[in-house]
């Protein structure tokens, strides 16, 4: 979140794929504010030789 909102608290609500139950990531730069539920898990479709480099988020 750094390179695209630097400074700034990004929070994002989602939902599970599977269960349908409700996921709340915090985050301010590169530090995780809150995770809820605390069993959460992220999958970035993003290759990880892609992450940092310029418009990384939009490949």
């Amino acid at each position: 979140m750094s390179q695209l909102f630097p400074g700034k608290e990004v929070r994002i609500d989602a939902r599970c794929v599977a269960s349908g139950d409700p996921i709340r990531i915090v985050m301010r730069d590169s530090e995780v504010v809150e995770v809820s539920p605390e069993a959460t898990v992220v999958h970035a479709n993003v290759p990880l030789e892609s992450w940092g480099q310029p418009n990384w988020a939009f490949t």
